[in-house]
């Protein structure tokens, strides 16, 4: 299956996150993207474990709003470059993240 090549938004806005939500992604349009990428990618695994860490930093925010904008912000970029690029962020080397960060910058 062909990779989509616009990345998409994968977490949703700060008033409608439900930190303890099963159902990664919450969105049927981000569902529908993460189903284009093979699974080498891990997709959705990838997504449960980006939830589970802005859920588990979350106590630390002293303004909860920016702070998850701010978090959600930089995982999708790296989530989206990584499924973009065909790898898990899992299996990222320290090549692959030296290349991510080219490619923010």
């Amino acid at each position: 299956m062909a990779e989509p090549a616009i990345p998409c938004p994968i977490f949703p806005p700060y008033h409608l996150w439900d930190p303890y939500t099963e159902c990664f992604p919450e969105n049927r349009y981000a569902l529908a993207y993460l189903k284009g990428f093979g699974a080498d990618c891990e997709p959705f695994s990838m997504i449960r474990l980006g939830s589970w860490y802005i859920r588990a930093i979350a106590p630390s925010w002293n303004n909860p709003q920016k702070d998850f904008n701010v978090a959600t912000h930089h995982l999708e970029s790296m989530l989206n470059w990584s499924f973009l690029q065909g790898i898990s962020l899992r299996d990222w080397t320290d090549e692959q993240f030296i290349d991510y960060l080219h490619f923010r910058l």
